[in-house]
This record gives C-alpha cells, sequence and structure tokens, in this order.
C-alpha cells in the first residue's frame, strides 16, 4: 500500500501538540460511500461472527451502527453540512474495530463490574492501537485496495479508531488534552459513551446526570456533554437498550 503523505502529516500534527481538524478533513474528502460497500460488508462480516458464544460481536456490531446513525444526526443538528455528517458518522463505525482482535475474555463482564483482572485492565485500551491492524487485514482479505481519495476517509476512520478514548484531562491513551481534542472529536466521544451506557438499563435522565457529574469531570467535554443533551431532548432519539447489550461491559 503506498505512503499517504498526508496520513504522515496528520501524525505528525499530532505529535507536535496540534489539533488534527476533522471538519478540514471530512470537507477535503471526495467521498462515495458505494465504493465502500464491499469494505464495509465485509467489516460487519468479521464483527458479527467474533465470539458467537456471548454473541458479543452481535452487540457490537449494534454498537457501531447505532453511533454511526446517532453521530451523523447529532452533527447535522449542530448544523455540519450533511457531506461532513456522513463522513464522519460512516468512519465512526469503524472506531471499536481492533476488539476483534482480542482475546474474548476481556469483555466478558457483567454491567454490575465486577472486579476486573490486571489481564483485562491492561489489554482492554489496546483496542485503540488495534483498530488499524484490524482494517488492513479485511482489506487484504478482501483485496480492497484503497484509491488515494479513498485513503481520505480511512485517515478519518483511523484518526478515530485510535482516538475515541481521549480525555480532555490528558489521560486518554495518547495524553491529547484540551483544544487538541477537535469538537467533532469530543461530541462522537459523548456519543460512544452515552451509548456504552445504554447496556445498563438506565433512564436517559440519569445517564445524563452521570455524565455531567464528577466522575466524567475530566473524562467528557463538558460543553459536548451539553449539546447532546440538547441534541436528545429535541429530537426525541431515545433509544431503548440493546437486549444484546445487557450484561456487557464494553
Amino acid at each position: 500500500m503506498f505512503v499517504d503523505v498526508r496520513k504522515k502529516m496528520t501524525e505528525a500534527a499530532q505529535q507536535l501538540g496540534f489539533r488534527v481538524d476533522l471538519l478540514a478533513l471530512a470537507n477535503d474528502c471526495d467521498y462515495d460511500p458505494d465504493s465502500f460497500a464491499p469494505l464495509f460488508k465485509a467489516i460487519r462480516e468479521e464483527i458479527q461472527k467474533y465470539d458467537p458464544d456471548t454473541k458479543f460481536g452481535e452487540y457490537l456490531d449494534g454498537h457501531l451502527q447505532r453511533v454511526r446513525s446517532e453521530m451523523e444526526e447529532f452533527m447535522l443538528y449542530r448544523g455540519y453540512s450533511a457531506k461532513a455528517a456522513r463522513i464522519i458518522g460512516d468512519a465512526f463505525a469503524l472506531h471499536d474495530l481492533g476488539k476483534i482482535l482480542q482475546d474474548p475474555e476481556i469483555w466478558k463482564l457483567s454491567t454490575a463490574k465486577p472486579e476486573r483482572s490486571e489481564y483485562a485492565n491492561t489489554e482492554r485500551p489496546k483496542h485503540t492501537e488495534l483498530g488499524s491492524d484490524a482494517l488492513d487485514q479485511i482489506m487484504k482479505k478482501i483485496n480492497f485496495v484503497p484509491t488515494p481519495e479513498q485513503e481520505k476517509f480511512l485517515d478519518i476512520a483511523r484518526f478515530m479508531i485510535l482516538n475515541h478514548h481521549e480525555r480532555p484531562d490528558g489521560k486518554g491513551p495518547r495524553g491529547m488534552i484540551g483544544s487538541m481534542i477537535c469538537p467533532i472529536l469530543n461530541m462522537a466521544i459523548v456519543v460512544d459513551t452515552y451509548d456504552g451506557k445504554m447496556k445498563t438499563g438506565k433512564d436517559h435522565n440519569v445517564i445524563i446526570a452521570e455524565m455531567k457529574g464528577e466522575k466524567h469531570t475530566g473524562r467528557l467535554d463538558m460543553l459536548a456533554v451539553a449539546y447532546y443533551e440538547s441534541f436528545k431532548l429535541a429530537t426525541g432519539r431515545f433509544f431503548q437498550p440493546d437486549p444484546l447489550a445487557l450484561g456487557k461491559n464494553s
């Protein structure tokens, strides 16, 4: 696969502490969803067959499809263009892909959150680093060779895969802090957090209160949380928990 200079520049900017602007990347991307149909189909198939005993793969697929739709609608509500919203939403549907390369045992926990093993605590965060490898493996498996224009979309997806657990206080896996995290990434982190809490079966108001509470201070951008709360109230997008999610702790 050719060396993508644009990708290298993006990575270098992040390493130097400059904010990567996802909106600018999306605006520069001539995205054709149909051209990715074979890849998206293959990705969903790989996810769905992961750990069939507990059906975690089915739950994970449901989670990724929900956040894809939710992120697109959230961006539209905030006034972003339909093009940018579609690109970011579709890219975000790949953010947990790295989990399929991990030992299923680390995800087999109940909503009661029993004490995790040291092994699980160490291995779980690594899915952000494994996602690009999983993506490359699937592309190789189906002989999907991206064009330079398609690479622009994949750059966005890889960025969201790698950075979706960053925190404003700098305590995320890669240490991005404050303004280094662009508004769209902050929005995505909030959407991911909300959907992850749905598996507990808690009421929307309880989940929002938790996200605004002391526990999440420093973990989430509170302006993004406020915007998301407004979005939920304005649109009435309140989903019932996925039955497959109950008993999971992703």
